[in-house]
């Protein structure tokens, strides 16, 4: 990766890549480049304008089955500081080139978060979102190595989120954070045991729009 080493003198900026190859004894693979770009830049103390942009290049076979998965992401925002107030405002813009669902979408989502120093150690925070959460096949296995080889894949759409929560610290070296977030949701993935293996799983999603509460905290 490449990174801005006068950091604070103009345009700050960080730029990763990696390659990941994927392999199983059913031949089916995935192979992946991925690029992740981060920049900013602060027009004083009070106003910086930022930019996050994320590109995955994702190639999966089945069998000599060859389908292109290639995701694209970039969010402008701009961030300002005014007494006790910290608040960013921007925009997910996502294209997704995904032939497993015969798709090409491209989907717009509002970013806006706020928050607020209640005292010297706690501050308040809280936001609305919309996002697409980049999936593959080496990120479903991280989070179950029992999959089938051949699971359908789809990227998991966050259409909307509300979040809120505490942190802060309440001794020198104890550090807290606290929350709640509501979120709708779209092709959201769920594990299921495969009617074919009962030793592996299968990946449903549901279309139904779904909603998720998410509690959260930690120390």
């Amino acid at each position: 990766g490449m990174e801005d080493r006068k950091k604070g003198e103009g345009i700050d900026f960080s730029l990763e890549g990696k390659y990941t190859s994927l392999g199983d004894n059913f031949n089916t693979n995935e192979s992946q480049g991925a690029f992740n770009f981060l920049s900013s830049y602060a027009v004083n103390d009070q106003l910086e304008f930022k930019l996050q942009s994320d590109l995955y290049l994702t190639k999966r076979s089945i069998q000599g089955n060859k389908q292109n998965r290639n995701f694209f992401r970039v969010r402008p925002s701009v961030y300002t500081k005014i007494s006790n107030f910290n608040i960013e405002v921007g925009v997910n813009v996502v294209y997704e080139n995904d032939t497993i669902q015969n798709a090409n979408k491209v989907h717009v989502a509002p970013v806006a978060i706020a928050s607020i120093n209640l005292s010297d150690h706690v501050s308040f925070y809280a936001g609305i979102s919309g996002d697409v959460d980049y999936r593959s096949l080496k990120s479903y296995i991280e989070e179950n190595p029992y999959l089938g080889s051949a699971v359908t894949l789809s990227h998991n759409i966050k259409t909307f989120e509300v979040i809120g929560g505490l942190k802060g610290n309440l001794w020198d070296n104890l550090i807290f954070h606290t929350g709640l977030s509501i979120g709708s949701y779209d092709n959201l993935a769920f594990y299921a045991t495969s009617s074919t293996d009962s030793t592996r799983y299968d990946i449903l999603y549901d279309l139904d729009n779904p909603s998720v509460v998410h509690f959260f905290g930690e120390l």
